[in-house]
């Protein structure tokens, strides 16, 4: 197969920092090819200024036979390469159908609705995605907006498509839709360059696997016999050991958290006990009510019924506030939208949390608080230039570390971890489950929500199982066994 992009001698420099280090690299045409590495490797900005985000500082970039010199994301969109990001960057008040042809060109400046939503319904029906065109991207859960966003870039037909951690916030349901829209674009020749930390996703559809380390391009490695210790070893320039750390048979502690019939318009009945130094999964599909009986638990969702109780005393939740005074806090899914401000520094996002124990007499300690982010900073690996670096600068997955950063600051008795490991790569996930369960430890109580089921068998004790808005079982024996877990998920309400 002839290369429909090649790379040459790609440089990279944002001030001190050496971005990219002399990349080169040749994808063939038609082909679907995997970028690994840690958080930080440079994928992100190797990949922004392939698709004009970013102007490189030396190299050059071919694209079908010609040597390419674009600065901007426009022309990279007309020449065919098109990428859909981690998250959704959609319009909540328009319908699906607004958003996939938004910035289109209009027919002599008129809109024709009917014409707008018949190629819509059109295009979600060829590659397989369930979703009403006439809706509004608002009234989609996560997953949804993300199949959105994804259909919005193939309407334009690239020759080149960039899909990096497509299936971050997807559920088992809605990544079979995506693999399913993978295999169609693959039967019509569409070459695609895949981003993810999920590594069995790599090597389930991918037919070379490029391999990033500190701004370089380590290896190119066709994806045959290749097993995933090895993979690891490239991208990390070291073993993991060990995932996850030993459990201990340690005695639950006394009940810390207990939700006794917790209702509102998302989930119903809702009951079970969080123990003092315990890790508690909660797994579901997307959809099953996992996150919206985290939002009753702290106080953003009204309780229509039922009570939550800390330390066998009830408690009225009116807001998150009052979570926290009593010792709770919540590092949520969605870490752009609710977790981080994206515009202030790694400093600034790690002191909202922990603003009490920074300041005193109403003025922060400088010193202590940069000594103690700084910590943190290295603590976790987050690689920015600074902790004044602002977290919009930062790649995905240490902008989760900085999530992660936050609800460590807090102290809480509590911790609520909604998707910790969402976009973060392997080394990086064996680092915070050691540090979750360091916490453990020292006495927290940590209620861990996660599509990954091995994430919540790896980490916890005991697991919780969603469908439909309610708790559908408890396992605490025989965690390993996936088969039963997966069946507690997926079982109809009259099986």
């Amino acid at each position: 197969m002839k290369p429909i992009l090649e790379l040459k001698h790609i440089e990279k420099r944002f001030g001190a920092v050496h971005a990219l280090k002399d990349i080169s690299v040749e994808i063939r045409e038609g082909e679907m090819i995997a970028l690994a590495g840690e958080n930080g490797a440079g994928k992100s900005t190797l990949m922004k200024i392939l698709t004009g985000a970013y102007t490189k500082d030396s190299g050059e970039v071919w694209f079908q036979g010609e040597k390419r010199d674009y600065r901007d994301t426009v022309t990279a969109k007309k020449l065919g390469i098109a990428q859909v990001y981690q998250q959704a960057e959609l319009v909540p008040d328009l319908t699906v159908a607004e958003n996939i042809f938004l910035g289109e060109p209009l027919m002599n400046g008129v809109v024709h609705w009917k014409t707008l939503f018949e190629r819509a319904e059109a295009l979600l029906k060829e590659y397989g995605i369930p979703i009403d065109a006439r809706v509004k991207v608002k009234t989609l859960n996560v997953a949804n907006q993300q199949l959105i966003a994804v259909a919005k870039v193939l309407q334009r037909e690239p020759k080149l498509l960039i899909l990096d951690e497509p299936t971050a916030v997807l559920s088992d349901q809605e990544v079979t839709i995506l693999f399913h829209l993978i295999a169609v674009l693959k039967k019509k020749g569409t070459t695609m360059i895949y981003i993810s930390h999920r590594l069995e996703e790599l090597f389930r559809l991918c037919d070379r696997i490029a391999i990033m380390r500190d701004g370089s391009m380590i290896t190119v490695l066709d994806n045959v016999h290749l097993n995933k210790a090895d993979l690891i070893v490239h991208m990390l320039g070291r073993r993991v050991d060990a995932m996850f750390p030993e459990k201990s048979n340690d005695v639950l502690g006394e009940v810390v958290l207990e939700a006794k019939g917790v209702t509102t318009d998302k989930v119903e009945g809702i009951s079970f006990q969080l123990h003092k130094g315990e890790i508690l999964g909660v797994a579901g599909l997307v959809g099953s009510g996992r996150t919206e009986m985290v939002r009753a638990l702290y106080g953003l969702d009204k309780l229509k019924s039922g009570s939550v109780e800390i330390g066998g005393r009830p408690i009225r939740l009116r807001s998150p506030a009052d979570a926290v005074k009593h010792g709770m806090f919540l590092a949520p899914e969605d870490r752009k939208g609710e977790a981080l401000v994206l515009i202030r520094s790694i400093r600034e996002n790690v002191t909202l949390s922990n603003f009490g124990r920074m300041a005193k007499g109403g003025f922060i300690n400088d010193q202590h608080e940069r000594d103690y982010i700084e910590t943190l900073r290295t603590e976790l690996r987050i690689k920015a230039d600074t902790i004044e670096s602002p977290v919009n600068t930062l790649s995905g997955g240490n902008q989760q570390k900085v999530v992660v950063a936050k609800a460590i600051s807090a102290h809480p008795d509590i911790l609520i971890f909604d998707e910790p490991t969402q976009g973060i790569d392997v080394g990086a996930k064996s680092e915070i489950y050691a540090l979750l369960e360091n916490l453990r430890k020292a006495g927290m109580s940590i209620l861990v929500i996660s599509s990954e089921i091995e994430e919540v068998q790896g980490l916890c004790s005991r697991l919780l199982v969603m469908r439909g808005g309610r708790i559908v079982g408890e396992v605490n024996e025989n965690l390993e066994d996936s088969e039963h877990i997966l069946s507690l998920m997926y079982r109809s309400e009259t099986a």
